[in-house]
Parts: structure tokens; sequence; C-alpha cells
């Protein structure tokens, strides 16, 4: 089962009668502890003080934790401070209160909002892993046979090409049946008719692709 992507809740599962089953268990407890937490900085009252509360925190007390999930105080100081050593929260106690942090909150309760500036990089990453893709179609795992001029020839006849496929064979071979980027060539038909369509354009249309790649070659 995959443990990416993300999973609505929403804070109304907290008034739920099922939530209010108790013992509540640790996974619970942890998810009780993210669900609470203040989405946004605020000041709250708390026994009769007024407190600024970060996003991802949340003031409360070991009785209060105690009463919600039907566990004793000493289970829950002793969760909080599993919590705390395994760098999930981080917390603040004194005589009447404490304060807990949930370390990773952005990660857990992220507002799903983007910024103009952030959808316009994840179109350009998505756009940039469509070509990867698009070019790794193109090329093979190392050891793949080559093909033979024999097979060259045979499909080009097949599909009616005008392209030699002497002139094939020999620019590839010479270069171990690598592209200009020096990846692994893939699939070969694909690219004999990539070579099909460059070599044979109108006439005054200048050439582009693999055929002049190749003219810049024999230039040299």
């Amino acid at each position: 089962m995959s443990q990416t992507g993300w999973v609505k809740l929403s804070r109304k599962l907290l008034d739920h009668w099922l939530w209010d089953d108790k013992p509540f268990s640790r996974g619970q407890a942890w998810i009780d502890l993210i669900f609470s937490a203040n989405h946004q900085d605020e000041k709250v009252l708390f026994n009769g003080k007024k407190t600024e509360i970060k996003r991802g925190s949340r003031i409360t007390s070991i009785r209060k934790l105690s009463e919600k999930w039907g566990w004793s105080k000493d289970k829950v100081r002793r969760f909080l401070d599993e919590l705390e050593a395994d760098g999930m929260v981080t917390q603040k106690r004194d005589t009447h209160s404490t304060l807990i942090t949930i370390v990773k909150y952005d990660f857990y309760q992220s507002s799903g909002r983007q910024t103009g500036q952030q959808r316009d990089a994840n179109r350009n990453q998505t756009g940039n892993r469509r070509e990867q893709t698009k070019n790794d179609k193109r090329m093979i795992k190392e050891g793949e046979e080559k093909p033979t001029l024999f097979e060259i020839s045979q499909f080009a006849a097949e599909r009616k090409l005008s392209v030699k496929p002497e002139r094939f064979f020999e620019y590839y071979e010479k270069r171990d049946w690598r592209t200009a980027q020096g990846n692994p060539v893939a699939d070969w038909k694909e690219l004999l008719l990539e070579w099909e369509r460059t070599e044979y354009q109108k006439p005054g249309e200048k050439k582009t692709g693999y055929a002049g790649i190749r003219n810049l070659a024999e230039e040299w």
C-alpha cells in the first residue's frame, strides 16, 4: 500500500461519537494532537491568561489530555515524552499548562494553496518530466542487441521509405549506436522514421533534427 499522498479529514471528526470512544489508541492520540493544533497564529485565553500560540502549536494540560483520551496522567506524560524524544513534538510545561508544538505540522497539515510562482514551477517540472519520459522511450538498455543492416533495409522496404538504410546504419554504427547526448539508441525503427521525416522535406526548407546534425557532422 502506498504511503504517499493525502487524505483530507475534517476537524468535525472530533465531534463524532466514534472519536469519543475511550481510551484512545496511541495513533488516535497523535492524530488528535495534530487536529487540535492551531492552523494559524492566534491569541487564546487559557486559565485566565491571554497567550499567543503559533501555527502548529496548542496549549493544554496533562489533566485535560488525560480526561480527553481516557488515559492516566502518567501515561499522557510518557507518551508526550516519547513523541518529543522521536522529534515529533516539542513541549514546554509549567505547573498549570503544557505547550505542545508539532514539529512537522506543515508536512501533515498543508494549507493546499499554491502561489502563482509555485504553480509555474510545478508546470515546468511536469513538462520536463514528460519530455524526459518521451526521450527515455527512445533509449535502450545497455547490452540490447543492435540492428543489422539487413533488418534496417527490410524495415525500410516494408514502410517504403526513401531514406538510405546504409547511411543510417553507418552513421550509428560509427557512434556505437548512441545519440548525440551519448545515450544508447532505443527504438531504432522510430529513429529511422524520424530520419525519413527530416531528410525528405519540401525544396527550400531547412533541414532540422537528425538530418541537420548529420549535415553539420559531414561539414566538419
